[in-house]
Order: C-alpha cells, then sequence, then structure tokens
C-alpha cells in the first residue's frame, strides 16, 4: 500500500519519523460491487507507539486505493463514471448504475467530490513536475480539456521522468492511488504527519536505483 511504502521513506504518517509499520488488526470492511450488493474485503489497521507516546492519534486503517473512506461506495466506480462522462451534467441513471447508489444526493455528493480530488491531484502533480524541471515539463493544457483529461496527461509525464531518473522501466502509477492518497489526507481526522506532497512524490518515484 501507498501509505506503508511511503513510512520507509518519507516517514510514519501517524508520527512522521522513518521505521517499519506494525499492523495492529485485520478487518473487514465492504464495498459496494453492485446495484444494492456489498461484498467483503479486508484491510490492516496500523499501530505507533512512537505517536501513541507523543500523545497523537496511533492507530489508523488502511485503505486499498479502490474504497473511499468510511463509505462502501468505491472510488474505482467513481473514476469509472467520470471517464465517461468527463466534462459532462451529471446523468443520474448512468451515475446510479455505476455507483450501486440510488440516492441523487449520495451521487452527486461522491460525483462532485471525486471532481474536487482530481482537481486537486492535478495541481499536485503539475507541481512536482515543476520541481523536477530538469527531467520533465509542464505539458500544455489546450481550451477545452477536462481536469481528468489533463490529470491523465500529468500522470503520464510522472510515469515518463521515473523512468527517466531509474534509468529504466518502471510500473505506472494508477490515476486512482493518487486520488486515493488526497483522499485519505483530506477525511482523516487529525492531520496526517507525512505531508501529502512527500508522499506523493513517494508513490511516483519508488524506484530509484
Amino acid at each position: 500500500m501507498a501509505l506503508v511504502r511511503a513510512a520507509k521513506a518519507v516517514g510514519c504518517c501517524l508520527c512522521g519519523e522513518i521505521h517499519c509499520i506494525r499492523v495492529h488488526a485485520i478487518l473487514v470492511r465492504l464495498v459496494r460491487t453492485g446495484e444494492e450488493r456489498n461484498s467483503k474485503i479486508l484491510i490492516l489497521a496500523i499501530y505507533c507507539l512512537r505517536a501513541k507516546r507523543q500523545g497523537r492519534q496511533y492507530t489508523k486503517r488502511l485503505l486499498p486505493p479502490f474504497v473511499i473512506p468510511e463509505c462502501n461506495i468505491t472510488l474505482e466506480n467513481v473514476l469509472g463514471y467520470l471517464n465517461a462522462h468527463a466534462g459532462q451534467p451529471i446523468d443520474y441513471d448512468a451515475a446510479s448504475a455505476a455507483l450501486g447508489s440510488y440516492d441523487e444526493r449520495t451521487l452527486k455528493r461522491h460525483i462532485l467530490t471525486g471532481v474536487e480530488l482530481i482537481r486537486r491531484a492535478g495541481v499536485l502533480a503539475g507541481e512536482l513536475l515543476a520541481l523536477l524541471s530538469a527531467y520533465a515539463h509542464l505539458p500544455p493544457m489546450k481550451v477545452g480539456d477536462t481536469e481528468l483529461g489533463n490529470l491523465q496527461v500529468l500522470c503520464g509525464e510522472l510515469h515518463e521522468v521515473a523512468q527517466k531518473i531509474s534509468g529504466g522501466p518502471t510500473r505506472a502509477v494508477p490515476q486512482a492511488v493518487f486520488l486515493h492518497l488526497v483522499y485519505v489526507h483530506s477525511r482523516s481526522r487529525n492531520s496526517l504527519a507525512t505531508p501529502l506532497n512527500r508522499v506523493f512524490r513517494e508513490v511516483a518515484f519508488t524506484d530509484t536505483s
């Protein structure tokens, strides 16, 4: 998982220090896999003794990138809907089929949140590329481009930079991972000790050998 990898290089999300993460519990989560149908998945909860000694939050549940915090509708399905209807008014029938919910307020909230996540992830990706001007440039944004389309271009550029820096092929990071990281940081009840821009860098450049 992204936050587990990040703890080894940029610091634990709970205490900010670099150390091995301790698994506190393995828990069951329900995620929506079809209209009104839920499936069970397993997630990990981590425990940080250093954060506990500091009087900070010392346990946290780590979710896979397709899961939305505290919700059974998946980020993967939200992104799938937005990919198919980028820049268009909300089609509630299509959104209902994609997200597995009939409540229009729920559908609207998740779709608008998804759009905001895409915008924030695009800003962070652009900032990261700007810091790596020796290896990359910010691709031009054209009139009429959607924020999702721009994020796809930025993620592709980050993958190219990662390959240049590592000196060989690297695995591309899916858009959902970047969006998930923004979601986790924005929905956390307490401020995470590891800044999101540091986690973003670690996700994009896990192999610097």
